[in-house]
């Protein structure tokens, strides 16, 4: 079959699969550069909803809320990032993310908000440096 579309796009069969692998990798890249955007809008609108500081959080079912719901989706995010992409920052604990997005998924009756907020803002604000600077390794300038 291969053969007979070889003629229609000007390319041996070698040369195809060549140009299919560049693209694979092409598209791994922007599949990455979409889930670290991602992870960073999540990051910002955590950031956004905490600015009235612990008391409001505690207070606001909302906000608490829409902070874990983010949560969540930056976890999942985080896990659908491609290996390769997190091998290149073994500082940043990947296992932890996923086991705490599954903490999340599956465990919502169970959050205690002060440990959440403590990891907001203990744990989020180096998460989001190193966010930072993945996107700028996958759009360098």
């Amino acid at each position: 079959m291969l053969s007979r579309l070889r003629p229609c796009i000007g390319l041996s069969v070698t040369e195809f699969w060549a140009s299919l692998s560049l693209f694979k990798f092409t598209m791994l890249i922007n599949r990455d550069n979409l889930y670290l955007i991602h992870i960073r809008e999540c990051l910002a609108r955590v950031a956004e909803y905490t600015s009235g500081g612990r008391d409001e959080f505690m207070q606001d079912t909302k906000t608490q809320d829409a902070v874990l719901r983010n949560l969540q989706t930056m976890g999942e995010s985080t896990q659908r990032l491609s290996d390769s992409l997190k091998a290149g920052y073994p500082q940043v604990d990947w296992r932890d993310l996923s086991a705490f997005r599954n903490i999340l998924v599956h465990n919502y009756m169970g959050m205690d908000l002060a440990q959440i907020w403590q990891i907001i803002t203990d744990d989020l604000p180096p998460f989001e440096q190193q966010i930072d600077i993945m996107l700028q390794s996958v759009n360098p300038t």
